[in-house]
């Protein structure tokens, strides 16, 4: 019954359709008011102030560290219940957007020794709110796990994740289509339109937060993984031989240390994943206007930019558990992340590239494509190793790299102003290499490939996955046999048992 419900979960269970929904209207929805369309509507609402764009943004990122909190509070008492009180907080998050779109441009009030409008301290109001419901996000993933057999997260967590990006790229899309009745320009009054279809469209991703039920969670099978003495335990027939000494050698790894074991593994995430988001804060939130004053491109062709990227993504995060399968998840995150880092540094490093359409755009496209298509499999292998009980704790530290995304946009804007965009993406790409260390020792952690996957395709039936990180690192695997197999005699067991032992030793 295990092995069934593990096969039809990701189909059946009512929590992996909600956040699916959730992802999916969510991106559509942030795709058409936030990506592009906020950021380009305050920068030219203030008067092209970049350190203005960057002040929103880093409200924004500021109050999304309320998801610390609220993955604690997640851990001790229903996560369905903190969901709601996010969808809350979108509520007010839409009905202040909306005041701030409506007010009239000629109210101003002083802000910082600077005049601003009325509507961006309406529209900062919003972007805190907003950061508050982004709560949701770790909160919901935490019930996704939950609500997901351990082993089997890479794709499931692949799915959900590009169906988020396949959302954000009609967001644009949209967006596009609204410059194409107007006149092709950044002006305040279409991109007010463009941010309200938005507000509308972000309703249904609040009613699907309503429909997450912490008791239609899986119970031991989502477990985390279990750690037990070096042993391949329960192989009882003949068909035990079909593991051969090639498929064991992949699960297994040789190389921990007392002081790298899987206790280390959320934590080194976490200090990545912060480093990665105070680094990348500095200039994600200013590409459209990048695309605006260096690139020269009008909005119809930045919205079409902003939809193919994640769509890319999308597409690259689809296929990350293939290549993983074969070359180690570990592996896989530290070669698109390198790859990413060395594109964003090429394109700071060659300013004159920037007006080359056919350069600059494929680039940022890959570069954004690789880069983002790794979060999937570095959750799944997060969810792997933390327990059941702690998920939503840290899943919440995604609120830190959030933090990171818009809390830093305001040193970013600043860079911007001080050193043009080219020393800031440089500066990006730097930092980034610093995130890029605290994964390498993951590469002596975690293993490989994901040994209940290679069971199955052995002919066997996984159990469960046991990473043993002892003196050996073996990695210990329960399999579960038809009756009629375990009635081979013991004299037979015990031989092959002891074979499998040569082949570990």
């Amino acid at each position: 019954m295990g092995s069934i419900r593990c096969w039809l979960g990701p189909k059946t269970n009512q929590n992996i359709s909600s956040i699916f929904i959730y992802k999916l209207s969510n991106g559509i929805a942030r795709g058409v008011w936030s990506h592009a369309s906020m950021a380009t509507y305050i920068y030219v609402l203030e008067n092209q102030s970049a350190k203005l764009v960057g002040l929103a943004q880093g409200i924004q990122g500021t109050l999304a560290l309320s998801s610390v909190p609220a993955g604690w509070v997640a851990d001790k008492f229903r996560r369905d219940n903190v969901l709601k009180c996010c969808a809350l907080a979108d509520i007010g998050a839409i009905v202040c957007t909306t005041c701030a779109i409506l007010l009239p441009e000629t109210l101003t009030i002083p802000i910082f020794g600077a005049v601003v409008h009325t509507k961006f301290l309406w529209l900062c109001i919003a972007l805190a709110l907003w950061g508050l419901g982004q709560g949701a996000g770790p909160v919901s993933e935490a019930l996704l796990a939950d609500s997901t057999c351990t082993g089997s997260r890479a794709k499931v967590y692949s799915l959900v994740y590009s169906a988020g990006l396949t959302g954000m790229a009609f967001g644009p899309l949209t967006a596009a289509a609204a410059f194409a009745v107007t006149d092709n320009k950044w002006q305040i009054s279409t991109l007010q339109h463009v941010i309200l279809i938005g507000l509308v469209l972000a309703l249904v991703p609040i009613v699907s937060l309503f429909c997450f039920d912490d008791d239609k969670a899986l119970g031991e099978e989502s477990d985390a993984a279990k750690y037990e003495p070096l042993a391949v335990q329960d192989i009882a027939s003949d068909d035990a031989t079909e593991v051969s000494q090639d498929k064991l050698q992949t699960i297994t790894s040789r190389w921990a240390t007392p002081q790298l074991n899987t206790h280390s593994v959320p934590y080194l995430l976490a200090t990545s994943d912060l480093v990665f988001g105070l680094a990348t804060g500095m200039t994600i939130k200013f590409f459209p206007i990048f695309f605006l004053k260096q690139v020269g491109l009008a909005p119809i062709a930045t919205n079409f930019v902003m939809a193919a990227t994640p769509l890319a993504v999308a597409a690259v995060a689809a296929g990350s558990p293939q290549l993983a399968n074969v070359i180690g998840r570990v592996q896989t995150i530290l070669l698109f992340k390198l790859c990413a880092v060395a594109l964003l540094a090429l394109i700071g490093w060659f300013p004159g590239v920037w007006t080359k359409l056919s350069i600059i755009i494929p680039a940022y496209v890959v570069r954004t494509a690789i880069m983002d298509s790794a979060f999937p499999l570095q959750k799944s292998i997060l969810m792997d190793y933390v327990s059941k009980g702690s998920r939503a704790r840290w899943n919440s530290l995604d609120g830190v790299l959030i933090f990171g995304w818009s809390g830093t946009a305001l040193l970013g804007g600043m860079l911007i102003d001080k050193i043009g965009f080219g020393g800031a993406f440089c500066l990006t790409a730097l930092t980034q290499c610093i995130g890029v260390c605290f994964l390498l020792p993951l590469l002596f952690i975690v293993p490989k490939h994901q040994a209940g996957h290679l069971l199955n395709r052995s002919g066997l039936t996984a159990y469960s996955v046991t990473p043993e990180l002892g003196s050996h690192n073996v990695m210990a695997v329960h399999v579960d046999l038809p009756v009629e197999q375990l009635q081979a005699s013991s004299q037979t067991q015990q031989s092959r048992a002891t074979h499998v032992g040569d082949l570990l030793l």
